[in-house]
């Protein structure tokens, strides 16, 4: 030790006597303390300072301090590749999102990794709905038909169509060992009802008549359903519906006529522009919950759902449908 207080010694007359304060701790800490191996109690006697307060004027630590949580397994250039591979179609599964990672980058990301990154940017596996290819040459009928129907008296606008209804359908999905598949062979067939509904754009009560039937609706089923619409004949109406050859045919036109109600058909290919295709989503969803196996238990399924949306305000689906960014939702 006495060789190092004598370097220390040393060091210390070959600076000079004035010098500033900071350039007095870069001078102490990196040329004794981190190059020498001195430790801090001989330059604080060399110093004729304390301990205490050469550590507490010792410059400060620059390097970031590591954020809380595990450390991420993806960097930037992964993380980018693995986007990129979404978005260009090149991978469609976890494993193959995985395996382009390691191609590009050399970095092997394991599935629960992947999974966990995309859930973190909220990429979640979808089902993509299907976009009938004339939806964008159709356009400009749509933002001309939305102009059109958004002039007419709100309360006076109903919405009508068909949605069928099969039952002993088997189950998409269920419950198994992982990595077994699920050996399911009941029937994937089953008797067909359609459902007729007619919706109103009225705060309660804007389901105005329902109907099921065995198998397909046809014009003679639709002419039929039409007389049962009891409506006041002195106030006009207007009827959004499909093109479908049973919508279109001369009688049902002559029908709507003489109960004082003007058809407006919407724009073909189009589904999203009439308000009851979201209602029958809700209904559908309800169906499926209580798994109906006979008319019986499908009849009082859709009684109680009706009920419900007898008591709901309507008139949100009509301004889901007739005020919205088509070109948005649509995907166009």
């Amino acid at each position: 030790m006495d060789k190092e207080n004598q370097n220390l010694e040393k060091l210390l007359t070959k600076r000079p006597a004035k010098f500033e304060h900071q350039e007095f701790v870069d001078f102490i800490i990196n040329r004794l303390h981190y190059k020498s191996g001195v430790p801090w109690k001989e330059i604080a006697v060399a110093a004729k300072r304390t301990d205490r307060a050469l550590r507490y004027r010792r410059e400060k630590i620059t390097k970031p301090l590591q954020k809380v949580g595990r450390k991420r397994m993806i960097d930037r250039k992964s993380f980018y590749h693995l986007i990129y591979s979404i978005q260009s179609g090149k991978a469609k599964t976890l494993k193959e999102m995985s395996d382009y990672v390691f191609q590009q980058t050399s970095l092997r990301a394991s599935i629960s990794t992947i999974y966990l990154t995309l859930k973190r940017i909220r990429y979640s596996y979808q089902v993509i709905p299907y976009r009938h290819p004339q939806q964008k040459s159709n356009l400009v009928d749509v933002i001309e038909f939305i102009e059109r129907i958004n002039e007419l008296p709100p309360r006076q606008i109903l919405s009508t169509d068909e949605s069928s209804f099969p039952l002993n359908l088997t189950l998409r999905k269920g419950w198994g060992l992982k990595g077994q598949k699920i050996a399911d062979f009941n029937k994937h067939y089953a008797i067909n009802y359609s459902l007729i509904l007619l919706i109103r754009n009225v705060e309660n009560k804007g389901i105005i008549h329902a109907e099921l039937c065995d198998g397909a609706v046809d014009t003679e089923i639709f002419i039929n359903f039409l007389n049962n619409i009891e409506l006041p004949a002195d106030e006009k109406h207007y009827l959004l519906l499909d093109r479908i050859s049973s919508h279109k045919a001369e009688k049902v036109k002559e029908l709507l006529t003489n109960k004082n109600i003007e058809p407006r058909y919407i724009v073909a290919c189009n589904p999203y522009l009439n308000p009851i295709e979201e209602v029958f989503n809700v209904i559908k969803s309800y169906v499926k919950s209580c798994r109906p196996t006979t008319e019986e238990e499908l009849s009082g399924a859709l009684s109680k759902i009706i009920d419900i949306l007898q008591k709901k305000d309507l008139r949100k689906y009509f301004k889901d449908c007739l005020d919205f960014d088509f070109v948005y939702k649509s995907g166009n």
